[in-house]
């Protein structure tokens, strides 16, 4: 789904708690009701926009919602740590609130049926345990942006977006690389001459030549500084030559190089018809550990603005 679309309709999905002023004299602190406005998102909305892979429907009915949030999952390779009872209890208490009313899921529409409210840190926590498409990215980086401005901004969203699918992309075609240079290895030929070799039918020229061009220091790894389309068109041509290599009856270098140029060459064109870029093009001004730690500030950033918010 275009962005432009997600980023409206996440928007015109936003909801603003009312303050609660009916205080109640004899509340504990941690009952003390809301008297900041505090906006969200129903589940059954978010997972309208974003489909089931990123909020699972599941999490609309029943107490799955909660199961959810507490159990661990996978990101970038690794695993959120399992929350305490009181994170628990906390996250439980005002961040998520419960609900009727009458919505659509999946073209079937609930009458007073039981949906769930999501504070944009709630929201974000969902969708970053399901960071698996674009669409995900896009929508972790919407509310992340929270922590920078009040007033969405289209395209700074945009740009967060791709920095957090460059770094999934990263450690994505790495893996690959690792499988690459095993091969090499075990063929008996120098990394640096066989990609010297073969670079060229995905860039153009050498990677050297390529750093030289866009002023990145030779120790640096090209790979850091490649837009994410370029790091995703490169990993799927080089799985798919190692897979065309260990399906072939013959295996020699010759054989091996001829394999990964033809899909490297093959990338690359489609990479141009699809975006109108060659991959020596779309380079970074900024590696992929810089932006790293650019999304480790902006959560912390996040974490401190929202987490002591109060859906209720």
């Amino acid at each position: 789904m275009p962005y432009k679309i997600i980023f409206d309709q996440l928007n015109n999905a936003r909801h603003i708690s009312t303050p609660d002023t009916q205080l109640d004299l004899f509340a504990t602190t941690s009952d003390t009701p809301n008297m900041t406005p505090t906006e969200f998102w129903y589940v059954s909305d978010l997972h309208n926009i974003l489909g089931e892979n990123v909020i699972p429907e599941k999490l609309i009915s029943g107490r799955e919602i909660f199961s959810y949030i507490f159990t661990p999952h996978d990101f970038n390779g690794k695993k959120f740590p399992e929350m305490d009872a009181y994170q628990k209890h906390a996250f439980r208490k005002t961040h998520i609130d419960d609900t009727h009313h009458e919505f659509t899921v999946r073209y079937h529409k609930y009458k007073n049926a039981t949906d769930y409210l999501a504070s944009r840190y709630a929201a974000a926590s969902f969708i970053k345990k399901s960071m698996t498409t674009q669409d995900a990215a896009f929508a972790y980086a919407y509310f992340l942006h929270g922590a920078i401005s009040d007033k969405p901004n289209f395209d700074e969203i945009c740009n967060i977006s791709d920095e957090i699918l460059r770094i999934s992309s990263r450690e994505n075609v790495a893996k690959y690389e690792k499988q690459l240079a095993g091969i090499i290895k075990h063929l008996g030929q120098k990394h640096s001459s066989f990609q010297n070799r073969t670079a060229p039918y995905f860039f153009g020229r050498t990677p050297k030549e390529v750093k030289e061009r866009h002023g990145i220091s030779e120790k640096q790894p090209l790979n850091d500084y490649l837009h994410h389309t370029v790091l995703d068109a490169r990993a799927i041509a080089i799985e798919s030559a190692i897979a065309r290599y260990n399906r072939n009856q013959y295996k020699n270098n010759e054989i091996f190089q001829n394999f990964v140029c033809d899909a490297l060459h093959n990338a690359r064109n489609e990479l141009f018809n699809k975006t109108g870029r060659t991959p020596e093009l779309s380079v970074t001004k900024t590696s992929v550990p810089s932006a790293k730690t650019k999304l480790q500030k902006l959560e912390t950033e996040f974490v401190k603005k929202f987490s002591t918010q109060n859906i209720r």
